[in-house]
């Protein structure tokens, strides 16, 4: 079917459908709305909390990967004066 048949079969026959189908979107929209208010007002504190805990794992990562890269050069110096 072509997409324009598609959406007249969609599309209410009555202004009287179409006022009810807006009202019922957006009755769906505010509730929408509010669970997004809601959900924005619950996680907004923990942003702080997260924020620490990104920082601290963020450092103690990097500080890992400076370790890592201390142990390769030395393993590196080692095995090149072993080869020689």
């Amino acid at each position: 079917m072509h997409p324009d048949h598609l959406q007249s079969l969609k599309t209410p026959t009555t202004e009287h459908d179409r006022l009810v189908e807006l009202s019922r979107e957006n009755g769906r929209l505010r509730q929408e709305a509010l669970y997004f208010r809601g959900l924005s007002r619950d996680v907004t504190p923990l942003l702080a909390v997260l924020r620490y805990h990104i920082d601290g794992l963020s450092t103690t990562v990097r500080k890992c990967n400076e370790k890592i890269e201390k142990a390769n050069a030395q393993w590196e110096a080692e095995d090149s004066s072993r080869v020689e």
